[in-house]
């Protein structure tokens, strides 16, 4: 929050973030004396634009499950079969991906997203995202949940909660939730119909 690069958060947000924590950890590292660094990108982040994948890359960071060809589907397998308690947790983008690119990113903002995806948790929806247009709150679930957000008495009781939180208007994305769709508005320049970093 202290970039502001970032916080400008134009199609290069990733990227900007990526260089500055993977460069602040490999001066960790080394004060520590490891040799190397390893981020846990897998081989479906090759699917979307992800400029952070070029800041690792630059800066030397591994990325073995990507390497290994391991998909997130994988990674559960192979969690679940070692007993690992997380193996069904569900994705975590960073919160900066929920804001169109050049919607400024302050601590409100992020703040009033961050509410308004703990009141979808709270009522039992899995995984979902609120997307910040401006006074919209755009509430992408996946495709088995859309049902359950629209029936009352659930419907009613997210809108008056969100519109709390600052929101006007609260929408459901009929598509479901997408992984990466603030991305569509990008060009060619910025990675959508060519392979991705």
């Amino acid at each position: 929050m202290g970039l502001a690069d970032f916080l400008a958060n134009t199609p290069e947000r990733c990227y900007i973030c990526k260089k500055a924590v993977f460069g602040h950890l490999l001066a960790l590292i080394r004060e520590k004396g490891f040799r190397h660094l390893a981020h846990g990108a897998n081989a479906e982040d090759r699917g979307d634009y992800r400029p952070g994948l070029r800041a690792a890359r630059e800066l030397g960071v591994a990325a073995p499950l990507m390497d290994a060809g391991f998909t997130k589907d994988d990674i559960r397998q192979v969690a679940n079969d070692r007993g690992l308690f997380v193996w069904n947790k569900p994705a975590m983008a960073c919160i900066a991906t929920r804001f169109p690119y050049g919607t400024p990113i302050d601590s409100i903002r992020v703040e009033q997203v961050k509410q308004a995806e703990q009141v979808l948790a709270a009522a039992g929806l899995v995984g979902c995202r609120v997307r910040h247009h401006g006074d919209v709150a755009r509430i992408e679930v996946s495709l088995d949940q859309l049902p359950t957000l629209v029936v009352d008495p659930l419907r009613h009781r997210i809108v008056e909660q969100l519109r709390k939180l600052g929101y006007l208007h609260v929408s459901a994305d009929l598509e479901g939730y997408v992984s990466g769709s603030m991305n569509r508005v990008l060009d060619d320049d910025h990675g959508r119909s060519r392979p991705k970093d």
